[in-house]
């Protein structure tokens, strides 16, 4: 039988080293993983802005005037105030209706305080009608605000995306299906009366094959000063402190998505632009109607200004028309009119 070494005395430094190294190597592989979720195909745009063009402008005062209308002479737009809310759901389902070529429908959203109205207007595809592209807007607004940024210039947007669409030669080849949802805002939001929830387990009751929603979250607010940008910890490293682009995000499944949509809008608009897939717990990357649908187990990625990351505006009565940029507003819509268009074609990765 051996005998037993004697048990050898271990230099202080030598167990220090132990968990410094550990805690190098975590650090080392959280950058590592950052890089990798916040890694991106192209460039942003850099180069001045060029002059809005003929089309770009007649989109701006579109926006404009849906900005006017909901909030402005439509505030508040939520249950608090029935007959308003009403108003709103009856201008944004007749702007659609009005292009002639959508399949119109409302779904209700039930709660106590009263009744709610989901707006679906849907195109029809051609040879992969089975499969559907969702894209999402909320219409009310948070208490008593205005709601411009928050939700009306995603709604605006989305009636202008819809226009162009309407507007093309050839029908798309997947089903496209948007959506106006009631309640995105608290109390409602990730409980049973949110829009985007009745709507999501409409379409897994129904198996549907929704190929990609897109949520429309706050698009109109940018700012070219320095230091206008926050983001939650560590993200700061990666992305311009710089509030005048617009961003992609999604959860680590759906990189391939996002990744794309960015692609996409790079190759469709010059105009600043960035992208993020990464953990569902990080801060605000589930705070809008995407959620739901992730919930559902559908791919959903968010287009946004960054909501309160950048806008100081945010649930406040100051959140006015005033406060937004509408040029850059209206070159990020036409960037998105042509960039999801590839989605309802199936095109390139949106395949």
């Amino acid at each position: 039988m051996s005998k037993p070494a004697a048990p050898s005395k271990k230099s202080p430094l030598r167990i220090l080293a132990r968990p410094v190294a550990g805690i190098a190597l975590f650090v080392a592989v959280a950058v590592a993983l950052l890089g990798w979720c916040t890694c991106m195909p192209g460039q942003s745009h850099k180069a001045p802005l060029p002059e809005l063009t003929p089309e770009q402008l007649t989109t701006q005062k579109r926006l404009e005037a849906h900005l006017q209308k909901l909030a402005v002479e439509l505030v508040p737009r939520n249950l608090s105030n029935p007959a308003q809310y009403k108003r709103a759901q009856d201008y944004l389902y007749a702007q659609l209706e009005a292009m002639q070529v959508y399949d119109m429908s409302t779904a209700l959203v039930e709660h106590p305080a009263g009744p709610a109205y989901n707006i679906v207007a849907q195109l029809k595809g051609g040879d992969l009608a089975n499969e559907v592209i969702v894209i999402g807007a909320h219409y009310d607004s948070h208490h008593d605000t205005p709601g411009a940024d928050d939700n009306a210039s995603g709604s605006a947007a989305l009636i202008e995306i819809a226009r162009a669409f309407a507007a093309q030669r050839v029908p798309p080849r997947r089903t496209v299906r948007f959506v106006l949802y009631a309640n995105e805002e608290p109390p409602y939001f990730k409980g049973p009366a949110m829009g985007s929830v009745v709507d999501a387990e409409a379409l897994r009751v129904a198996n549907v094959d929704v190929k990609l929603m897109v949520s429309l979250e706050m698009l109109g607010y940018y700012d070219d000063a320095p230091h206008t940008q926050v983001y939650p910890p560590v993200l700061s490293w990666f992305y311009p402190d710089t509030g005048n682009f617009v961003t992609f995000v999604g959860k680590l499944g759906d990189r391939g998505r996002v990744r794309c949509a960015v692609d996409l809008f790079r190759k469709s608009a010059a105009f600043p632009s960035e992208g993020f897939a990464g953990p569902r717990f990080i801060e605000g990357l589930d705070y809008s109607d995407h959620w739901a649908y992730w919930e559902q187990g559908y791919a959903g990625i968010m287009i946004t200004d960054t909501s309160f990351f950048r806008n100081a505006h945010y649930h406040k009565l100051t959140d006015t028309p005033e406060t937004l940029n509408f040029p850059y507003f209206a070159r990020v819509v036409q960037g998105l009119e042509r960039s999801l268009w590839h989605w309802a074609q199936a095109d390139a990765c949106a395949g």
